[in-house]
C-alpha cells in the first residue's frame, strides 16, 4: 500500500497557486474533484488565473489555406495545454446542468 491518495477534493479554487496545485495533482495521476465560481464555462476560460484548469487558451495564426478551409479568421483561440480536469460540470440552475 502507498500513502498517495487516490482522490483529492478541492473546494473553491480561486488563485493561481491553487490552480497550479490542482494541475500538479492531476499530473501525478491522482483523481481530482474541484469547484470554482463563475457564471459559465466561457467565463472560466477567459479568466487568466483560472483558465489553466481547463487547459488555458492562446491565439494561434493559421495559414491562409487553413483559415479558408475552416472558414475562419487567420488568428484563432486554441487550448494551450492539457486540462487539469477531464470533465467540467456547469451548474446553470439547481436542476439544470451542462456536462462538458
Amino acid at each position: 500500500d502507498s500513502d498517495v491518495p487516490q482522490v483529492i477534493v478541492i473546494d473553491e479554487i480561486g488563485t493561481e497557486l491553487e490552480v497550479l496545485a490542482a494541475r500538479t495533482i492531476a499530473e501525478k495521476g491522482v483523481q481530482l474533484i474541484g469547484t470554482t465560481h463563475g457564471n459559465c464555462l466561457e467565463n472560466l476560460i477567459k479568466n487568466p488565473p483560472l483558465s489553466d484548469l481547463v487547459g488555458g487558451i492562446q491565439y494561434v495564426t493559421l495559414s491562409d489555406k487553413e483559415a479558408k478551409r475552416r472558414g475562419t479568421q487567420k488568428s484563432i483561440l486554441k487550448r494551450k495545454a492539457y486540462p487539469a480536469f477531464q470533465v467540467v460540470i456547469e451548474i446553470n440552475e439547481p436542476t439544470s446542468w451542462t456536462v462538458h
